[in-house]
């Protein structure tokens, strides 16, 4: 990466460098950008990794209760409760 590169992302991004950092700068992002295409050379057919096809571990979405089963028992436990739900304070 050329240093007037550095330098703009640098003005981009509101950091003042010295010449000496921007060269430092320069190898590190040389190397990280080495490394980046080396991943890109890494070809794996969609939907897969390493260990297999992907697939999903979430549950199925479904009620695991009874709609209503619990209501009486939290607004007994609400401070205070009006038309059957918990009355609380105004917040704006």
């Amino acid at each position: 990466m050329q240093l007037a590169d550095i330098k703009k992302l640098a003005t981009l991004a509101r950091v003042d460098i010295s010449d000496e950092e921007a060269t430092e700068l320069s190898h590190d992002m040389d190397s990280i950008l080495g490394y980046i295409k080396e991943l890109d050379e890494v070809n794996l057919p969609l939907g897969e990794q390493l260990t297999g096809v992907l697939y999903n571990v979430v549950r199925d979405d479904e009620h695991p209760r009874a709609s209503g089963q619990y209501t009486e028992v939290l607004l007994k436990a609400a401070p205070e409760t009006e038309s059957g739900f918990v009355k609380v304070k105004k917040v704006l």
